[in-house]
């Protein structure tokens, strides 16, 4: 992975491609330790509709077996203490505490595990590979399975161009959401597409727009 870099996406909702707003993911490393925050925002009517950035932040260490998270923040509109969550990745007690800080909780601390943010860059280092990959992942609530497995090689037409991709998706289950991510590989296997399939919301897409890489 590069010492720093700078992807910036458009966001789509829908079927139909119907533009919404811009995000723009923020890698940077240094020493052993790495800093990724994403930054999501509204654009045209839906700014006015929902005013407001999604900000996520995850910074940890970087191992032989990629990243290893050691705080996790998510702020949802206002910063308010109800619109933000957090984890905590204790690796000597072997636990995770996530949620709110009125309503904190404690798990386990189970092997591969991730914040929603850390996730699609620790497939990034890990690829490319042909299993499936099991790992445990926070949104900032609690500590699930995430199983990516790899849909194939796949021609990705981009404003950049055509991209060569990897091709990875996480299967929908009970009340959670599809997740699809292709990885560019001229690119370091960095998410160039991102497609979510909320459960409630519907497909929501970001596609990247424009990248800036530094080694």
């Amino acid at each position: 992975m590069p010492g720093k870099a700078e992807i910036r996406y458009t966001v789509f909702k829908g079927v139909n491609g119907f533009k919404v707003g811009r995000a723009a993911y923020i890698w940077q490393v240094i020493g052993d330790r790495y800093v990724l925050t994403s930054i999501t925002e509204g654009t045209g009517l839906i700014a006015l509709i929902q005013p407001g950035k999604l900000v996520q932040i995850s910074q940890g260490h970087i191992t032989a077996l990629g990243l290893a998270p050691d705080d996790f923040w998510i702020q949802r509109g206002k910063p308010t203490p109800d619109k933000t969550a957090a984890a905590h990745f204790d690796y000597r007690q072997h636990t995770v505490t996530v949620g709110k800080m009125s309503n904190a909780i404690t798990v386990p601390l189970l092997p591969g595990a991730q914040d929603i943010l850390s996730v699609t860059f620790q497939l990034a280092m890990l690829a490319p590979f042909q299993d499936e990959q099991l790992l445990h992942v926070t949104t900032g609530k609690g500590l699930k399975p995430y199983t990516a497995h790899v849909v194939g090689d796949e021609l990705l037409d981009t404003p950049l161009g055509q991209l060569r991709t990897l091709h990875l998706a996480r299967n929908a289950e009970a009340g959670e959401d599809a997740i699809d991510v292709w990885l560019a590989q001229d690119y370091n296997y960095m998410p160039v597409k991102i497609r979510v399939d909320h459960s409630k919301f519907g497909i929501v897409e970001q596609v990247i727009s424009s990248i800036n890489v530094e080694h």
